[in-house]
């Protein structure tokens, strides 16, 4: 149990929403830590609540991210923008960003190894001003939650 925990969260792209990005960043499973439940916007439009805990990012359309919950729990599909990234990414890399001065406002962001990327914005308030566009995360937003990933401290070999 306790080496597939280990196991587990060593696979994961954990992010901290306490206004600092920080991260554990393996490959194989890019992945986010809502400290808080957060409210983003279904395909359809409607509310749905995302509870708090960590969840793997997949494309699941076009413009829409699948949340897949650990431990296993019924996915979430949300809306999200279409992006495009700078950044040199040999796998996809998920992010949940908390703007400054935007607490109530939550960014789950997906960088593909192909430039692209995908923005899914909530509110952790489920508040929403009317007719207010919601803007993707910016280029320097995205930069400064990058800069303070960290890679996943190495597990001491048995040799």
């Amino acid at each position: 149990m306790i080496r597939k925990r280990s196991t587990t969260v060593m696979c994961l792209v954990v992010v901290s929403l306490l206004f600092t990005a920080r991260a554990w960043a393996t490959p194989e499973s890019p992945a986010v830590l809502l400290d808080k439940a957060g409210h983003f916007t279904a395909p359809d439009g409607t509310d749905v609540l995302v509870a708090a805990g960590t969840y793997r990012l997949e494309q699941s359309a076009e413009t829409q991210l699948r949340l897949v919950a650990d431990p296993p729990q019924p996915a979430v599909e949300i809306q999200a923008t279409a992006t495009t990234h700078e950044e040199t990414v040999a796998s996809p890399m998920a992010l949940a960003i908390a703007e400054e001065g935007q607490e109530d406002e939550v960014h789950l962001v997906l960088l593909l190894p192909d430039g692209r990327g995908l923005d899914a914005t909530g509110t952790f308030s489920g508040t929403r001003s009317r007719g207010s566009r919601v803007q993707p995360i910016n280029r320097l937003q995205m930069q400064q939650a990058l800069n303070q990933i960290q890679p996943f401290p190495q597990r001491p070999s048995n040799s």
